[in-house]
């Protein structure tokens, strides 16, 4: 499974509107989470596979004008890591 989906918003934190804010976030970090919460019963069953996240480099450095993007992708790689952990310790997914 690929979490590979991706928006952001251009401009000043201070002049974005929280509207611009809201689809990054329902994109970058509600799509994976609830696509990762779907794929894992799937996974089990099958007694393996693999979940991949592409996060971009703006998930491990700041980026101006970009904040809303590089804030989500900086939350997704911290729901893939913890998610990884997750299944290593109950098992293979």
């Amino acid at each position: 499974m690929v979490n590979n989906a991706g928006i952001g918003h251009h401009g000043k934190l201070e002049e974005m509107d929280p509207a611009d804010f809201d689809p990054c976030l329902r994109t970058n970090v509600r799509g994976p989470f609830l696509v990762m919460k779907a794929a894992i019963p799937v996974l089990r069953r099958q007694k393996g596979g693999t979940i991949v996240s592409l996060a971009s480099l703006a998930g491990r450095n700041p980026v101006p004008m970009r904040a809303a993007y590089a804030a989500t992708k900086w939350a997704l790689i911290g729901l893939s890591r913890s998610v990884l952990q997750e299944v290593r310790k109950t098992g293979s997914a």
